[in-house]
């Protein structure tokens, strides 16, 4: 179940690299009116290149109307030409707090961003040559990952989040319902644990759906 209260943020910082910097990024900013830093100074910036970078971001709140305050309580810098994303946390079973578990997350590294040359990996290596999955301690991330896990044919995608769109149109408006694809869930639950979870989980789903009415009625 999610937490009712936030106290540690996990964010991750892509980094800065000159690969990533595209001509129509840098024509579309040039002018942006509220820079603090000169365009020369961010090309020199990206040219050196900055690594990603895992922070954790500790919450300080007195009460409900005090200013919330950030601070950046724990970090880590992946190596030069390391690419970390889709950072996950993994709670420790039975155990309760923002920093008692683990957190993972995908690593992309190398010049081409490609784990297979010519249809083959690297056999020397005996793994893919970049694609891996990284698990830091919650508690302690500026140690470094205490896992790192690989497989021939783990084969990450140098993917971010864009697309490119011929044209936007609306889409159809479908009468198809969506509490159709967690009913099931919530009776499994009640089946293989008890009725109050099976209650909690159909309450947050519910709750889920609403909103999803409300988006699908405005669009």
């Amino acid at each position: 179940m999610p937490t009712k209260k936030f106290e540690d943020i996990y964010w991750l910082a892509f980094g800065a690299w000159k690969d990533n910097l595209t001509e129509f990024i840098y024509n579309m900013y040039k002018q942006y009116k509220y820079r603090e830093l000169p365009l020369n100074e961010i090309l020199e910036i990206i040219k050196q290149g900055v690594p990603a970078t895992l922070c954790r971001l500790h919450i300080e709140r007195k009460n409900e109307n005090d200013k919330t305050n950030l601070s950046i309580a724990d970090h880590y810098k992946f190596p030069p030409g390391y690419f970390a994303s889709s950072i996950q946390f993994i709670p420790t079973p039975d155990q309760v707090g923002s920093t008692e578990g683990y957190i993972a997350c995908t690593i992309v590294h190398s010049d081409s961003f490609l784990s297979y040359k010519n249809g083959k990996y690297n056999s020397s290596k005996g793994w893919s040559e970049n694609s891996e999955i990284w698990i830091f301690d919650a508690k302690d991330i500026a140690q470094g990952p205490r896992y790192r896990l690989s497989h021939p044919k783990l084969n990450f995608g140098f993917t971010i989040h864009t697309t490119w769109l011929k044209e936007i149109s609306p889409y159809p408006v479908s009468e198809y319902d969506v509490r159709e694809d967690f009913d099931w869930l919530v009776s499994k639950a009640i089946n293989e644990h008890s009725e109050e979870m099976g209650n909690q989980i159909h309450q947050l789903f519910q709750e889920a759906y609403k909103e999803f009415e409300q988006d699908r009625k405005a669009v």
